[in-house]
């Protein structure tokens, strides 16, 4: 990539971010950031306080970790403790406890970081207060041993898992969700203090990189320091007023920055979406339980938003949503046992919260995050989904069959740094089926090969030009020459959307979107490539066939081609990846195309 577009690049993050992140780096550099040797941390036998159990019948919990272990939404049976330093997914173990700064997040060694982050998130914490709520008497003491256990293992500041402040942020929201279910917010231990207070001093010291990410971890750990800043001042701790004003500062600012009018996230993922939203959930609930001032009358607003955003992305029945952009398996409101994918307790929780109604006026688990919380559910009901123009963020939601079908266009609109090359991707899901589906993300610490396939054109429904990615590549998080659309088209009334855009090489892609009750019309306008453009559809994972130019499954779903160009078409095996770190098998319609022209792809269900 020409040097020109590098420096282009560099300069839409911002030059105040580049600034940070190269601050950050000096200062780990010099060994500015502090480090205390062994000896400063004293680990204790107790934490939490034992509790009368609550009168709770018929209620969900989060049974990730109840004789299991959890990790990035799937439970493995095991009651066992954790070896913290340990990967679960390459068993390898991690043997360095040097000081953090000192540790790489990319170790080839022990693999992907994240399967020995995972356990240290302190979701267990969640299901053993939960349990010990319901009158499980063991479950405080298991609790109170599993946390010396992990103290033990990992001193404050050394070793793999300080590495990261958003980390450190999750560890301390659970904390404060633990002592909020437990009832021991306003008369906590001094032991489980001084632990968020070694805590929020990790967390403090690198903000400003945090902030340099215009991602979740900015949200986050300003959430961790209002949060763990105003748990120790509820408890008499001074030293908290700096942490909860610090944090409360940032959270305003993250809001105001990252955050649009119409409730797109700088972050173009629907599973970063409910981070962030459950972020701004867990502190609004902690302000208002505590009878701390208000936010801004911008942070309600942007919060508002934000909800509606998730809620109007929600395509099934049972919660699930398209796989939009990067998925790290997160979710830090992990008060249910509904599967990982299920969004409705995010959206039940954040609309009570911020728009004082009910996104299901039904009963169902989603409800029981309201019942941990302590919250009333609002008679009130959201209007019902419908058809929607996000022009802030780039995204478009086609909506028939009385919300039955879903489709989903995304065009390029990046104010921030795109994570995926998937502009004029489709997402189809019809009666609680993702006919047409997006790749995800499976690892950030892939083979080069994994890496750039599933973050890649190659694994999104749109077209891919002479063999390239839509962007190019700079670095493993990081692509330049962001595309920007040509013109856009949306029209309620006919359930039609359209976007177009031309990249640095002049290839040309317009897609033209019609939805209707019994079929999906993609007509796709080419031209300004060399060699050829492939058009892929991932399709569910079972039998297809090509009979001509129509592509037929066992169950009757129809796919018919109508090209202006000489074309092929192909089926072939792809992957899919809903939960991090684990892949699944895909049918991967290819149109290969020779010359310039339209394409119209005619999807009957």
């Amino acid at each position: 990539m020409p040097r020109i577009y590098f420096y282009k690049t560099l300069l839409k993050l911002g030059i105040i971010n580049i600034i940070r992140v190269g601050l950050y780096r000096f200062f780990v550099k010099i060994k500015h950031y502090k480090e205390k040797p062994n000896y400063y941390f004293k680990v204790e036998k107790k934490y939490f306080n034992r509790i009368k159990p609550y009168q709770l019948k018929n209620i969900s919990f989060n049974t990730m970790w109840d004789n299991s272990h959890g990790y990035f939404g799937i439970k493995y049976p095991s009651d066992k403790l954790p070896i913290w330093n340990k990967n679960f997914f390459t068993q390898k173990i991690s043997l360095n406890t040097s000081p953090w700064t000192e540790i790489s997040d990319f170790d080839n060694e022990s693999g992907d970081i994240k399967g020995i982050w995972e356990a240290s998130r302190f979701d267990w914490v969640i299901t053993f207060a939960q349990k010990a709520a319901m009158g499980d008497n063991n479950s405080v003491e298991k609790l109170n041993n599993w946390l010396c256990d992990w103290l033990n293992n990992n001193l404050p500041y050394y070793g793999v898992n300080w590495k990261c402040g958003q980390e450190a942020s999750i560890r301390v929201i659970h904390l404060a969700l633990a002592s909020f279910i437990l009832n021991q917010t306003k008369n906590s231990r001094k032991e489980l203090l001084e632990i968020i207070k070694f805590h929020l001093e990790r967390i403090d010291e690198t903000k400003g990189y945090a902030k340099a990410q215009d991602n979740n971890h900015g949200t986050s750990e300003a959430a961790a320091l209002f949060i763990g800043g105003s748990w120790l001042y509820l408890n008499k701790y001074n030293s908290g007023i700096k942490y909860m004003k610090s944090g409360r500062k940032m959270l305003e600012n993250r809001v105001r920055v990252l955050i649009s009018n119409d409730g797109s996230f700088s972050q173009q993922s629907t599973n970063y979406h409910r981070l962030m939203l459950d972020t701004l959930s867990i502190s609004e609930l902690w302000r208002s339980k505590h009878n701390l001032d208000f936010f801004s009358d911008n942070f309600y607003f942007k919060s508002c938003a934000a909800t509606n955003w998730m809620y109007q992305f929600i395509a099934t029945s049972k919660g699930d949503v398209p796989n939009l952009g990067a998925n790290d398996g997160a979710q830090i409101i992990p008060l249910t046992s509904s599967d990982f994918r299920d969004f409705r307790p995010c959206i039940q929780l954040a609309s009570n919260l911020f728009l004082k109604s009910s996104a299901y006026s039904n009963k169902g688990e989603f409800d029981d995050v309201l019942t941990w919380l302590g919250l009333e559910k609002s008679n009130a009901k959201l209007p019902i989904q419908e058809s929607i123009h996000f022009q802030d963020g780039g995204y478009i939601l086609l909506r028939e069959n009385k919300n039955r079908t879903l489709v989903a266009l995304r065009y390029p609109k990046f104010n921030f740094r795109p994570s995926q090359c998937d502009v004029l991707n489709i997402d189809l899901w019809h009666e609680d089926t993702n006919l047409i589906s997006d790749a995800g993300t499976y690892s950030y610490n892939a083979p080069k090969e994994l890496l750039e396939y599933f973050s890649g054109t190659e694994s999104h429904n749109t077209i891919q030009f002479d063999y390239r990615d839509q962007m190019p590549r700079i670095s493993r998080f990081l692509f330049g020459d962001w595309l920007s659309t040509n013109s856009t088209d949306f029209d309620y009334t006919k359930n039609y959307a359209s976007s177009s855009y031309k990249d640095r090489h002049g290839s040309f892609h317009k897609r033209d979107v019609k939805l209707n009750k019994k079929y999906l019309k993609i007509t796709d306008h080419i031209s300004g490539f060399n060699i050829k453009a492939v058009s892929r559809f991932r399709l569910p994972n079972k039998k297809w066939f090509i009979k001509g130019n129509i592509v037929i499954s066992e169950d009757g779903e129809r796919l018919e081609v109508l090209s202006e160009s000489k074309y092929k078409i192909f089926l072939n095996e792809g992957s899919n990846s809903r939960y991090y770190f684990r892949k699944e098998k895909v049918c991967v319609l290819e149109l290969v195309i020779f010359s310039p022209g339209r394409i119209i792809i005619k999807f009957m269900f």
